[in-house]
Order: C-alpha cells, then sequence, then structure tokens
C-alpha cells in the first residue's frame, strides 16, 4: 500500500515539474524582447485598418472583437493542416480500399487521387466543425448571448448547408492533386492553404450572428475584421521567423516588415472584402433582384426544378459560393506569385484589387439606392432572422 501511495506522489510530483517547466518556457516566451517588438510592430498596420472600418459604427465594437479573435483563432486549424499533412497523405495512400478500387478500375493514380479529395473532404469537415464550435463559443463567452439559443442557431445554420465542405474539400483535393506534378510541394500546398483560408473566413461569417449582421456593409466590414485578426497573428509568426536570420534592425528587417504590413495586409483585406460583399448581398438583396437572376439563366431554372429549390434559396447559395470561389481563386494566385517571387506582379495585383473593392462598394451604394437592397429596418426580420420571400 505504501508503495503505490509513494509511486503515486512521484507521478504528481512528474507531472507538476512538467507543468512548470512548460510554464516557465511559455512565459520566456512572452516575455521575449524579440516577441514583444515582433507584436507591436504587427499590431500597428492592424490597428489603423481596425480603426478605419469601425469608425462609422463605434457601438459594434464588442462583435467586431468576436470576429477579429475568431480571425486570430482561425490560423489554429491553418498550422494543423500545413505540419499534418504529408504523414495524413501518405497514410491515405496507403488505404487498401483505395489501391483496390485503382486496381479494379485498371487505373494506377487513381488510388492518389481519392486519398487527395479524400483527405482534403476530411479537412474541410474539420475546419467546418472548428468553424461552429469556435463561433459558439465567442458569443456565449464575449457577447453573453443565450447558449441555448445560440447553439440552436449555429446547428440550423450547420444543417442548412452540410454539403459545403464536401465541395471545398472535392475542389480543393482535385486542385492539390491535379498541380502535384508541375510545381514544388511548398507552391501547391500554399496554393490550396491560401483557399483553405478564405473558406475559414466563410465559415466565420456563415456561422455569426444574423442578428449582428444587419446589412451589407456590415458583412463588407466583419468579414475585413476576420481578416486582420488572421493577418495579425501570421504576421507575427513571419516576422519571428525572419528575424531569427534577419534581426530587428537591420535594412533587410524593415523591408520584410513593409512588404507583410502593407501588401500582405491589403491583399487579406482585398480578398475578404470580396469575400464580404457577395456574402451580404446573397443575405440582404431584395425580392426583385433575386427573382430577375434566377429568371435570366435557364441553366438556373432548371436546377431549381431539380432540387426542389426556391428562387431566393438557391440565389443565397449562388453569391455564397461565387464570392468564396473568386477570394479562393485570387488568394491562391497571390501565394503562388509569393512563393516565386514575383513582386512585379503582386503589387499591381492588390492595387488593383483594393480599386475592386472600392467599385464593389460604390455598386452597393447604387444598388441601395435603387432600392435593390434590403435590412433588418425593412420588415422583413422576424425574431432576430431575415425572412426570406419566396
Amino acid at each position: 500500500m505504501l508503495d503505490i501511495v509513494e509511486q503515486y506522489m512521484q507521478n504528481i510530483q512528474m507531472d507538476f515539474s512538467a507543468l512548470t517547466a512548460a510554464s516557465t518556457a511559455i512565459a520566456a516566451i512572452l516575455l521575449n524582447k524579440t516577441f514583444l517588438l515582433c507584436v507591436g510592430l504587427s499590431m500597428l498596420p492592424i490597428m489603423a485598418w481596425v480603426w478605419y472600418f469601425n469608425q462609422n459604427h463605434p457601438e459594434k465594437a464588442r462583435y467586431v472583437l468576436v470576429t477579429f479573435t475568431a480571425g486570430m483563432l482561425s490560423i489554429i486549424p491553418i498550422k494543423l493542416y500545413e505540419q499534418y499533412w504529408d504523414i495524413a497523405l501518405w497514410k491515405f495512400e496507403h488505404i487498401d480500399l483505395f489501391r483496390a478500387i485503382a486496381d479494379l478500375v485498371h487505373l494506377p493514380s487513381l488510388d492518389t487521387l481519392l486519398a487527395y479529395v479524400s483527405l482534403n473532404t476530411l479537412v474541410s469537415l474539420g475546419f467546418y466543425c472548428f468553424s461552429l464550435v469556435m463561433m459558439f463559443l465567442l458569443e456565449v463567452v464575449l457577447l453573453r448571448d443565450n447558449s441555448l439559443k445560440t447553439f440552436l442557431h449555429k446547428a440550423k445554420v450547420a444543417f442548412e448547408s452540410p454539403w459545403i465542405f464536401a465541395s471545398v474539400g472535392v475542389l480543393t483535393g482535385l486542385l492539390a492533386y491535379g498541380v502535384n506534378s508541375t510545381l514544388s510541394h511548398v507552391a501547391w500546398l500554399f496554393i490550396v492553404v491560401g483557399m483553405l483560408e478564405e473558406y475559414l473566413k466563410h465559415l466565420v461569417l456563415r456561422f455569426s450572428g444574423e442578428d449582428k449582421i444587419c446589412s451589407v456593409d456590415d458583412a463588407l466590414q466583419y468579414a475585413i475584421f476576420v481578416a486582420l485578426g488572421f493577418a495579425f497573428i501570421e504576421n507575427i509568426m513571419y516576422l519571428l521567423d525572419f528575424a531569427t536570420l534577419n534581426p530587428i534592425g537591420t535594412r533587410m528587417f524593415w523591408m520584410f516588415y513593409l512588404l507583410r504590413s502593407s501588401v500582405s495586409v491589403l491583399a487579406h483585406v482585398s480578398f475578404s472584402g470580396i469575400l464580404g460583399y457577395f456574402y451580404g448581398i446573397a443575405q440582404f438583396s431584395h425580392r426583385v433582384m433575386r427573382e430577375a437572376s434566377s429568371t435570366a439563366h435557364p441553366f438556373k431554372c432548371l436546377l431549381q426544378r431539380l432540387l426542389h429549390c426556391k428562387k431566393c434559396t438557391l440565389y443565397h447559395e449562388e453569391k455564397m459560393m461565387e464570392g468564396m470561389l473568386i477570394a479562393m481563386g485570387l488568394h491562391a494566385v497571390f501565394n503562388v506569385l509569393l512563393e516565386y517571387n514575383r513582386l512585379q506582379y503582386v503589387i499591381p495585383m492588390i492595387l488593383l484589387l483594393f480599386f475592386v473593392i472600392l467599385q464593389l462598394y460604390h455598386r452597393k451604394d447604387m444598388y441601395e439606392r435603387e432600392g435593390l437592397l434590403t435590412d433588418f429596418d425593412e420588415g422583413e426580420i422576424k425574431s432576430g432572422r431575415q425572412i426570406i420571400l419566396p
């Protein structure tokens, strides 16, 4: 009996020693001068953007904090994907079922294709669940919303569109398989990672409380705040990594910092601006606008009959996917140009995208003047949720 007690006490001491060592290591990192400088430097451009986009709606500062925090936390699944992709792919490529299917249809590379698609579909499902849980916890903890009501809303949104993770998984899987043989490992991984970043931003918006996003302007702003949160953490990590070879204060470090704080942050803002615009159009377009769009293309009418969808539902999902796919494609191109050091193309691309964002704002104002956009103040809301007219 004494031996068992002594062994138990030794285990407790070992656990306590490990916890103490981990706490000491974390404290050393947080108090490290280089780390603090990188955090401060990364914060400067981010706070400038936050002030610029939040000055018209200071009363929504609490939800700005939620979306900004969601953007920061969204980097966790992205980094896990980068870290464990190779290991996971190797295991999926050795699944006997995939090899049996490839042998059955006499396509030797089919097992690899199935591994890419199935793994990316599983990853997309993981991102989907991560965003659902993250937004639920943030709104309950930071906003102190009713937990049951918030959970039921998130669950309803999740069951309304469960196919989205499958479509993104198939798309990124096919793309990764297709470019794997033509581009370097790092290049095609950056392509897929850039697309998944926009997918995560889309999920944050989709799982946001609809009583918080009350107009197209709100959708645009909150999408940009998610991007700023993500860019903040990403810049800290890149600056810390770069500072190991080029200490803070050197000319190379300041050049790198200027590029990260200007070009990269503006790129994230532009991609998310496009994403937020289409999300807002999907949510707040007037019935006349939805019906005009759905009747303009015979294929949409056929799809509506086959899926037994209302016109507004088809239009809503179409605009959601359109914005996400455009943002994903642009982010993929941006990452490829960065990977191959084509800065002469990156800067004009970002400036052009920023001009596009300004044009989208202009188009949104034009739609509002013509009465083609609605919001929560026009009587199409019941119990905090927009009623989509048939």
